[in-house]
């Protein structure tokens, strides 16, 4: 880069002459560049369940009707954290890779990620810490094994073959997504990776307490009469 005007120096690899040039292509040369590091990109509404399994134990989360986040054990005294409970529910919804590798040498995956959706389908991550950075394996699994029959009479309604339409899809991104993600091992960032491995004191806070009125003090002496106007004078 020019450091005193506009533009970039440039030269052929094989010739000494250098030229400044206005408008340089950006030369990308990072692998994770020429990579699809997007791992899910899951919609939050088909997300029924969560589950966080680390060292200190495991908790659940789960919407309620009116799609709150809800925690299924809260430690007596304390209360959800709404905002965290959030955070942890809605990962997948944008989870990504910042790099990979197929090395896991060194690595403990102490902690586990769950997901289900509303379609069946489950997804898994084991979680590594290691130095500065997080580690993880993605996995995924159908669980509804129920087999699906297409009839050629023309008797089933739309909506009974759109549903099934979608579940065969279902099934066949699950296998997509394990043969894509077997055998790596993926990097994630900081923020997503404190999202992934929250334990559950990290999701409550103390339940704050009312404030005492102060008693009024009943052994203070009495006020003394004051004298009315024709006293005064």
């Amino acid at each position: 880069s020019a450091e005193d005007r506009p533009g970039t120096y440039i030269r052929l690899m094989d010739q000494n002459k250098v030229y400044l040039c206005e408008r340089a292509p950006y030369i990308k040369a990072g692998a994770t560049d020429y990579m699809d590091q997007q791992l899910t990109q899951i919609e939050r509404d088909a997300i029924v369940k969560v589950s966080v399994t680390g060292p200190d134990g495991t908790y659940h989360l789960t919407r309620n009707d009116e799609g709150k986040v809800t925690l299924d054990a809260v430690p007596e005294g304390k209360q959800p954290k709404s905002s965290e409970l959030e955070n942890v529910y809605t990962v997948l919804t944008g989870l990504r890779s910042a790099d990979v590798t197929t090395d896991a040498t060194g690595l403990t995956f102490d902690y586990t990620y769950f997901c289900r959706l509303s379609d069946s389908t489950e997804y898994t991550f084991k979680l590594a810490r290691k130095d500065d950075k997080t580690y993880l394996t993605a996995g995924a699994a159908f669980t509804d094994t129920t087999p699906v029959t297409i009839t050629r009479d023309g008797s089933e309604t739309e909506a009974e073959m759109k549903a099934k339409e979608a579940k065969l899809t279902a099934r066949d991104a699950a296998e997509k997504f394990n043969q894509r993600h077997k055998g790596w091992v993926y990097e994630i960032g900081s923020w997503q990776a404190g999202k992934m491995t929250k334990s559950l004191n990290d999701l409550v806070e103390d339940i704050p307490q009312p404030e005492e009125t102060p008693a009024e003090d009943t052994d203070a002496p009495a006020a003394e009469p004051q004298p009315d106007a024709a006293e005064q004078t």
